[in-house]
């Protein structure tokens, strides 16, 4: 049964987009989405990350609201059954507006604004998570955050709620559907955590029979950067299935050599 429910952001107007920053739209379902996975841990503790869907000219789509919702409304969106807690919040011009709600009688338990910058969008989510955690009763400690910041950081989001997109079945969008995955791999590439959300990323994308030669080519260039016996294996897998059997046998190759004991390569 679900511990907690954290929705969406809402998005405030007057936000004016930031060179080297996700956009806040990005930002509003990615930060609880992160939030989510550092409370949920190397497990599962209920919590439940709730974007906000709807149809946009006929097709599904994320909504941007503007304003907190009644609490009502969160209670009658969320469906998940008894919950102890429900969050949501809002991104202000230079703040972040967040609260938590009894999941059962639906009084706010706390509330904040915390100062917010697009750039170093993690540093505002500390005081949430914080909170949070001590009202669901979690021990340990607070799940770290990826390790590198700035227009990485912002790209790295922008590919999350691009995969996020993918996931929930929404039309691909006309534009550059792999400018994010290369800027990943231009800047952080043998980050662990960019890894999985790329191979994420490329598999939606070849199930769909999307970008085949493209996601191809970029996977290609990942293979140097992959030291995990795992993620090469997957990486190969994928690599056949776009049709690039030259860096699928690279990253074949790669499997077998860091899997093996230097004394039998010797």
């Amino acid at each position: 049964m679900p511990t907690a429910v954290v929705f969406a952001f809402a998005v405030a107007d007057g936000i004016v987009p930031v060179a080297g920053a996700a956009p806040a739209d990005v930002l509003a379902r990615q930060l609880p989405r992160l939030l989510v996975a550092h409370l949920n841990g190397n497990g599962d503790r209920g919590v439940r990350f709730l974007p906000f869907l709807g149809p946009v000219d006929g097709q599904r789509a994320f909504l941007r609201i503007d304003e907190l919702l009644e609490p009502a409304a969160l209670a009658q969106l969320h469906r998940q059954g008894d919950v102890q807690l429900l969050c949501d919040g809002m991104i202000e011009p230079g703040a972040l507006h967040w609260r938590i709600l009894d999941g059962r009688t639906l009084a706010v338990r706390r509330e904040c604004k915390v100062p917010f910058d697009g750039k170093a969008p993690l540093g505002a989510l500390a005081r949430l998570e914080f909170e949070l955690a001590d009202l669901l009763g979690f021990g340990g400690r607070p799940q770290p955050a990826p390790r590198f910041t700035g227009e990485a950081l912002g790209w790295f989001l922008v590919l999350k709620d691009e995969l996020l997109r993918l996931e929930a079945g929404m039309a691909l969008w006309p534009g550059d559907l792999l400018r994010a995955a290369r800027r990943c791999v231009e800047l952080v590439p043998a980050d662990r955590e960019v890894q999985d959300v790329l191979l994420d990323f490329t598999g939606q994308l070849l199930r769909r029979g999307e970008r085949r030669e493209d996601a191809g080519l970029l996977l290609g260039q990942l293979v140097p950067h992959v030291d995990d016996v795992a993620r090469l294996e997957r990486l190969d897998g994928l690599l056949l299935a776009a049709g690039n059997e030259a860096d699928a046998a690279r990253a074949a190759w790669e499997a077998f050599t860091a899997g093996t004991p230097d004394a039998l390569l010797a």
